[in-house]
């Protein structure tokens, strides 16, 4: 199957909306404003192996200065796995900031359990490893389901601090709940200086 993210804005409050963007290919995607007003696009290719924006199993991200009106070509880093789940994606302080897990499942069965957080100060230009999360839970390889402990994600900033939030499926402890959507863990985290 195909995705098609379609970004829509508003130059009145939120008042009327105008359509912008659209951009096949682009699964499962998160939106977030740079510190110099450009927006930033990260997205999955809902599976479509190889024909999606990126190679591979690799995110993509773009980038626009017309306030969602027209979008750079895709950028693909191979840090950033596709891992067909939802990634998080946060600015900082002009630091783009993502989580998602390590591996892709179907390419991988059954390989890390972890959940990444990888960031960039450059601009999206590269990505490095900030910290990986492991969740102690048992990794489910049936076939045809998410083979991983990492699911989808979402990070934040934390009131009064530097520390990042994470809020992340994983498997449950044990055998009790196998699969990445048993439950939620909040894991907290600092980006290097």
């Amino acid at each position: 199957h195909t995705c098609v993210a379609v970004i829509w804005y508003s130059d009145d409050g939120g008042e009327t909306f105008k359509k912008g963007a659209e951009l096949p290919g682009a699964c499962e995607a998160g939106l977030q404003e740079m510190s110099d007003g450009r927006l930033l696009i990260l997205a999955n290719d809902g599976s479509a192996r190889d024909k999606g924006p990126c190679p591979g199993d690799t995110l993509a991200h773009a980038f626009s200065t017309t306030g969602g009106a027209t979008f750079s070509e895709w950028k693909c880093d191979p840090a950033l796995i596709n891992a067909d789940s939802q990634a998080g994606l946060l600015v900082v302080n002009g630091t783009i900031v993502v989580s998602n897990p390590g591996v892709n499942p179907v390419t991988c069965p059954p390989c890390s359990l972890n959940m990444r957080v990888h960031a960039s100060s450059d601009g999206g230009e590269h990505f490095g490893l900030v910290q990986e999360f492991a969740s102690g839970g048992k990794v489910w390889t049936g076939a045809g389901n998410n083979g991983t402990a990492g699911g989808y994600s979402s990070l934040t900033t934390l009131a009064g601090t530097t520390a990042l939030g994470l809020a992340w499926e994983t498997s449950g402890p044990g055998s009790t709940c196998v699969g990445s959507r048993c439950r939620v863990v909040f894991s907290t985290f600092g980006l290097p200086e």
